[in-house]
């Protein structure tokens, strides 16, 4: 792929952390073997890691409101 649009593996890599960081493309960095192995996203695991995620911003708010209600 960097040498198609005639940049750098690094560059390159670079790119795709950032998008695989906030979501917006679904794949895995190979460095030792410079592959980017796209993966398919399951539904329920999204929906699951989705609901931890908000779970545990809930649970921190709900400790943090405690925390106040005590004083």
């Amino acid at each position: 792929m960097a040498e198609s649009f005639g940049v750098s593996y690094k560059f390159i890599e670079k790119e795709m952390f950032n998008f695989i960081a906030q979501g917006k493309i679904s794949a895995k960095i190979d460095s030792v073997s410079n592959i980017i192995e796209c993966t398919q996203n399951e539904p329920t695991v999204d929906l699951y890691h989705r609901t931890l995620r908000e779970s545990d911003i809930l649970l921190n708010k709900i400790h943090k409101l405690s925390k106040l209600l005590e004083l």
